[in-house]
């Protein structure tokens, strides 16, 4: 692998999954496809990593590199090497909610040492932050998980109070530079995709209001309207065709 998550691939399939109580809208990101839980192999792939982050995070739904994945399902390759998962976050145990939005980037950020993708890999271990943005972080660093370094990146979130974590191991390369821009690259893509996924779920909270909402006046309804509009051009045609799709349920 080259790239981080930027493997050329359709747009994944969103559907509706329940996270701390709280049904969101989640699809891997930009480059990865999903592990099928109906598929055997698949699903034990999806297990192991599981129970490899089960004290930082109950998954929703894991994926792997589409290419890997491919050749993999194909017998052209022998195991994946680039994986990852979406899920609520945990801690000692407990899925974690977030009452205050602000505090907990607050608090977050205390917890997390702003770094350069060259200065995360520099420092084994050191989870840094990479990418901030409007209601999401994106962190990471270099990772040794058994023998061998691996690149780490993720993603935390909150959305309807659920705290949402997407986390990405990938194997590291002999060089820090190589490392360095590999990192940068992926948090740059994972930072756009996770920016998505929120606007893509403010979208269908707004859909599921109930139905007296509207009857504040035709300003109101006005202003709805342009709003909207607005968040149309934003989420663009691949939003509208998730938004149009039929979501199916399944409880996490």
């Amino acid at each position: 692998m080259v790239a981080l998550g930027l493997a050329a691939a359709p747009p994944a399939l969103a559907e509706t999954l329940v996270v701390s109580g709280v049904p969101l809208e989640l699809s891997a990101p930009s480059g990865y496809c999903r592990l099928s839980p109906d598929v055997p192999t698949e699903a034990a792939v999806a297990r192991q990593l599981a129970q490899a982050e089960k004290d930082t995070l109950r998954p929703a739904l894991a994926f792997a590199d589409c290419l890997e994945l491919e050749d993999w399902r194909a017998g052209r390759r022998r195991d994946l090497t680039t994986l990852g998962q979406i899920g609520g976050q945990v801690v000692g145990g407990e899925v974690q909610r977030a009452d205050s939005i602000p505090v907990f980037f607050r608090d977050l950020r205390g917890r997390l040492p702003r770094l350069s993708a060259a200065e995360a890999v520099a420092l084994p271990g050191q989870d840094g932050l990479l990418v901030e943005g409007a209601g999401f972080a994106v962190h990471g660093g270099l990772v040794e998980r058994g023998r061998a370094a691996e690149l780490h990146l993720g993603a935390t979130t909150v959305i309807g109070g659920a705290i949402v974590e997407i986390s990405i191991y990938m194997p590291a390369s002999p060089t820090g530079a190589d490392n360095a821009a590999r990192l940068a690259e992926g948090a740059g893509s994972l930072a756009q995709g996770t920016g998505e996924m929120l606007a893509m779920n403010d979208v269908f909270d707004e859909a599921e209001k109930p139905s007296n909402y509207n009857q504040a006046g035709s300003l109101n309804q006005l202003t709805a309207i342009v709003a909207g509009l607005s968040l149309i051009s934003l989420l663009g045609i691949r939003s509208l065709w998730l938004l149009l799709r039929a979501p199916r349920r399944r409880q996490v």
